[in-house]
């Protein structure tokens, strides 16, 4: 699981310094597999099961990280600065993400500028993520609104 891959950083210069693999998917595999067997044996109906497993395996990922890649699959292609505004996070924070992405491949890394880079998303299967039929603008939260600051939650995240 590329999401979950590790990645081993200099303390100082902040920069990559070694790359780990992705994980397997034996040990995660095999937890949501028991989990899954667990709900079932509980009487948990299999739509509401799987939606819990999705949840579970989701929730497992580095939170900036996956948000990242939420963001740049949703709208393409974007920079660090748009990913950045729409987190809430620092460039430098939001870069190091998407680095981690582009050494696993999920996402493409395009030079703009010195400091400006533009991030595309790529599909797991190793293709290029589909353009949205429209560019969708950024969604914001605001004080009136109980939805989070990256818009309304992904399909895949179970209504609590």
């Amino acid at each position: 699981m590329a999401l979950r891959g590790s990645i081993e950083r200099d303390r100082h210069s902040r920069e990559i310094e070694n790359i780990y693999g992705k994980e397997g998917t034996g040990r995660l595999g095999l937890t949501l597999e028991r989990l899954l067997g667990g709900l079932d044996a509980l009487g948990v109906e299999r739509n509401t099961a799987l939606e819990v497993i999705k949840r579970v395996a989701m929730d497992s990922v580095p939170p900036i990280r996956r948000a990242a890649y939420e963001i740049v699959y949703k709208y393409h292609s974007v920079t660090t600065a748009d990913v950045a505004i729409e987190l809430g996070l620092p460039n430098n924070t939001v870069r190091r993400a998407l680095e981690d992405l582009a050494a696993y491949g999920l996402v493409t890394r395009h030079k703009l500028k010195a400091n400006k880079d533009q991030w595309k998303a790529v599909n797991p299967q190793g293709t290029p993520a589909p353009k949205p039929t429209k560019t969708p603008t950024p969604e914001f939260a605001t004080e009136d609104d109980d939805r989070t600051q990256m818009g309304e939650p992904p399909d895949y995240w179970p209504d609590d």
